[in-house]
């Protein structure tokens, strides 16, 4: 019988793309023995280029995010998958904004920042919603495939989706602002030195 549950959303990422496709299976055990509440589970991949993908479990592309949508577990690959602007109004342009920031290398306490940074490009993962009375089961069924985890509270996790779409609507505001204020400042060697920067940053993309 299940003791009181914590409420977690768990990311385990992995070098070798295999073994995300069995990863899903050790959760889907330990909640058939009862030792957890497996209530969502997806497999992910992010590409060399920074873009985040649903896998199915031969690791095909997956369309079946609308599957998932209604769960924790679908909102939160959107926000980290998105196209821009798809799902809650472009805050996914403004997390991988905030994620190739090559100035702001402070330890970060945002959860969804936390979750993008942990799998890295060329990296697959599996993200699960579950309960568990304590990270022993599930870290050692992981651990026995090589597999990193991390685990945030659920309530978290939700609490930042939904103030994701509020930071990227004033994000909005205040960028539409900021355009206004540079295009009547604007000199043209102010300008001219921006796009330089910028040119330059896209050469050499920031990796974390």
């Amino acid at each position: 019988m299940l003791g009181p549950m914590d409420e977690m959303v768990i990311v385990t990422a992995f070098r070798d793309e295999s073994r995300a496709y069995e990863a899903l299976v050790p959760p889907k055990e330990l909640a058939s023995e009862d030792q957890i509440d497996l209530h969502a589970g997806a497999v992910v991949e992010r590409a060399q280029d920074g873009t985040l993908h649903l896998r199915d479990d031969a690791g095909n592309e997956d369309d079946g995010l609308a599957t998932l949508a209604g769960g924790t577990i679908g909102l939160l690959i959107g926000i980290l998958a998105g196209p821009p602007g798809v799902l809650l109004g472009g805050a996914v342009g403004l997390l991988a904004g905030a994620i190739v920031d090559a100035d702001d290398h402070d330890e970060t306490d945002s959860v969804l920042e936390h979750i993008a940074r942990s799998i890295g490009n060329g990296q697959t993962a599996v993200l699960a919603d579950v309960g568990e009375g304590g990270p022993g089961p599930v870290d050692g069924a992981m651990a026995a495939i090589d597999g990193r985890v991390t685990r945030h509270a659920r309530k978290d996790v939700e609490a930042e989706i939904a103030g994701a779409e509020e930071a990227a609507r004033e994000a909005r505001i205040k960028a539409r602002k900021e355009l206004r204020h540079q295009r009547r400042e604007a000199t043209v060697e102010k300008v001219q030195g921006k796009l330089r920067e910028l040119r330059e940053r896209l050469r050499h993309p920031v990796h974390h």
